[in-house]
């Protein structure tokens, strides 16, 4: 195998998302937006970690944590479970810098509030396409 072949090979597991996880995130999106949010930021990083989908909800804003599966490995374990209160505590110290960030941005569009929501997926392969469910659970602090 040729060095090029493999570094790319590296690289792509590395830092490019799989379509599992990209399939997930888009279908939360579309239950999102069909929801009345307008998408104001997705894959949001700074060096603390990162926020999956922010939604703005009239005046509050959603922060969206997105947990997809696959319905043929993950019988017994619900995308749910993934969200532990390590996990929360680090998604609430996300989203306060976000907010910190981005606070004249979102005082012009209105936010006075934000919350926590979780987008529970359930993915199974239908030939090259990823069918979701999508079970959205809203304010889970």
């Amino acid at each position: 195998m040729s060095k090029v072949r493999q570094y790319f090979r590296q690289v792509t597991r590395s830092y490019l998302p799989s379509t599992l996880a990209v399939a997930g995130e888009r279908a939360a999106a579309k239950v999102a937006t069909r929801r009345g949010g307008k998408i104001i930021a997705r894959n949001w990083r700074c060096a603390t970690g990162e926020l999956d989908l922010v939604v703005q909800y009239a005046d509050e804003l959603a922060i969206i944590e997105v947990k997809t599966r696959r319905s043929d490995v993950h019988h017994d374990f619900s995308p749910l479970d993934a969200v532990d209160n390590l996990k929360r505590d680090k998604l609430a110290a996300v989203a306060s810098h976000y907010y910190y960030l981005n606070q004249h941005k979102l005082e012009l569009l209105g936010v006075k509030s934000y919350r926590f929501d979780i987008a529970a997926v359930v993915a199974c392969k239908r030939g090259l396409w990823w069918r979701c469910k999508v079970e959205y659970f809203e304010r889970f602090d």
